[in-house]
């Protein structure tokens, strides 16, 4: 069964670099024409802090230019040849990633087990039952 599209959660963890590693095999094995590589930032702007909105701006621009960082670590798992689709955008990664499935058609989505979070050791997982739970498309889900 051949995928359009194939969608990659990351947020540098090493469990989001073996999705990436795994969205790879399936580009090799030719099950992938379009390989979208997605990292979800927090948004500053809908966080209750009393600080200036600039100083919030500030924030927000200095975690999309982390983000593309993370970008440029995770795409480096992406050696087969395919068309790639990279971006970084504010919000709840759970219902951002859901969204971005669905509006982009996305016929697979693939994410670490767990990630960068920080509540890593509380909350295991907890993004990923989200996006099983909002998802319109089948989800895989990669321990590293």
């Amino acid at each position: 069964m051949m995928l359009q599209r194939v969608l990659v959660a990351t947020d540098g963890s090493k469990e989001s670099l073996a999705a990436a590693k795994m969205a790879n095999l399936y580009a090799v094995n030719g099950l992938a024409k379009e390989i979208h590589v997605l990292n979800v930032a927090p948004n500053f702007l809908n966080v209750h802090f009393e600080m200036a909105l600039n100083r919030v701006e500030d924030l927000n621009a200095l975690t999309k230019e982390y983000g593309e960082k993370i970008l440029d670590e995770t795409v480096k798992e992406l050696t087969h040849p395919v068309t790639l689709v990279r971006k970084v955008v504010l919000g709840d990664a759970a219902n951002v990633l859901s969204a971005y499935a669905k509006e982009h058609q996305c016929d697979l989505i693939i994410m670490g087990s767990r990630g960068n979070s920080q509540l890593k050791g509380l909350l295991l997982g907890s993004v990923s039952i989200k996006v099983l739970q909002y998802a319109e498309c089948p989800v895989l889900i990669v321990k590293a």
